[in-house]
């Protein structure tokens, strides 16, 4: 009987200090993690309402060199007020924001503006003339903008831009004459724009003599017009990586000082007429046909390696070239884009990021509630 005694006594203290534990571990919460909890809710909700508002007030920076209206919510490029000069002004930040639409007027007073990044709006069409009150422009950003057309002259006076950068949109059509005048361009990137066979034609690049490179990577091309490049004298990187290429005749391709031309991941069957100029070709060997007129695109493939380790029976009296057999093959030669752009990743991952730890509390007070 005393032994039943002593165990009834020790469950009733074992009881007891459960209760106890239980009681204080609730104390720990109602002081601690449920203020915190609504503290945090607090907070989340106030940077939902402020990610919805409209924080139209600019940036300026560098003495208003740099403005940054950058994920802003902006619905159209504001109208900036007197206290920052337009005219000083040389980059101009508005990327992630909704602007659907590019008014020539919009721009007007940015006088000296040499670089102007749009990436992440809404901007599905380009109209004449968009861009004439930006002569200075050296540099034109509109990636991921849903951009789907472009007027032949959106781009009209600017005659000194070096780069543009179209790529990721919807575009799906270059009209003729679209960078007539543009005599310094340089770069050219158009990659993952669902471009076709008669998208682009022998005058879309005509008379760009200071072409550097082309990127017209992931579009859905299987052919290119025969005199695609032909007055590109000053090309060094061609790049048509991922594309649905099947036929590439270089005949009218200038005389320029290539490095890089790349059809990797194309299912190009046949390359022909390879100018000498080029030193690096990258394409896929298993597509590409034994043939004598793909023997130079095949040897510039296997960078160095004998030839009939690939074409076994192949027999043509074309001489051999220094170029082809010193050529070294980088790993990587298919240029990344700078940055894609989204309206709303960064308000999506902040809002995301305090659920979490919102419902990290919530649990291990749950948790703590129930011993």
């Amino acid at each position: 009987m005393k032994n039943n005694g002593d165990t009834v006594m020790k469950s009733t203290d074992n009881l007891g200090e459960r209760e106890e534990t239980r009681l204080f571990v609730l104390q720990i919460v109602c002081s601690w993690y449920i203020p915190l909890l609504l503290l945090l809710c607090c907070a989340h909700i106030t940077f939902v309402v402020a990610d919805g508002q409209d924080r139209s007030e600019c940036t300026p920076s560098h003495f208003d060199v740099i403005l940054n209206c950058s994920e802003r919510n902006l619905l159209e490029i504001p109208d900036i007020g007197p206290e920052i000069d337009r005219r000083s002004v040389v980059l101009l930040l508005l990327e992630g924001n909704n602007i659907s639409k590019i008014e020539a007027r919009s721009l007007s007073g940015f006088d000296n503006l040499e670089e102007l990044y749009l990436g992440g709006n809404d901007i599905r069409y380009l109209e004449n003339g968009t861009f004439r009150e930006v002569p200075r422009l050296k540099l034109l950003d509109i990636q991921n903008s849903k951009l789907f057309a472009i007027e032949s002259g959106a781009f009209g006076g600017l005659e000194i831009l070096e780069e543009i950068f179209l790529g990721f949109n919807t575009i799906n059509f270059l009209p003729d004459g679209i960078f007539a005048g543009m005599f310094r361009l340089e770069v050219i990137q158009v990659r993952s724009n669902p471009l076709r066979d008669r998208s682009v034609s022998e005058n879309t690049f005509r008379n760009l003599t200071s072409l550097r490179v082309i990127d017209m990577s992931e579009t859905w091309l299987t052919t290119l017009p025969i005199d695609l490049f032909q007055d590109c004298t000053n090309l060094q990187n061609v790049i048509f990586h991922n594309t649905l290429l099947i036929s590439v005749n270089m005949i009218h391709w200038p005389i320029a000082p290539y490095k890089i031309v790349d059809f990797r991941y194309s299912p190009v069957v046949n390359i022909t007429n390879v100018p000498r100029e080029v030193t690096i070709l990258k394409a896929s060997l298993r597509a590409l046909q034994c043939t004598c007129e793909n023997e130079r695109a095949i040897l510039l493939v296997l960078a160095g390696q004998n030839i009939s380790s690939h074409c076994q029976n192949l027999r043509c009296n074309i001489p051999t070239d220094e170029n082809v057999v010193t050529a070294v093959a980088p790993h990587h030669m298919s240029p990344e884009p700078d940055s894609t752009y989204s309206t709303s990743d960064s308000v999506y991952s902040r809002n995301h990021m305090q659920l979490y730890f919102l419902l990290v509390i919530a649990f291990t007070s749950v948790f703590a509630v129930g011993l």
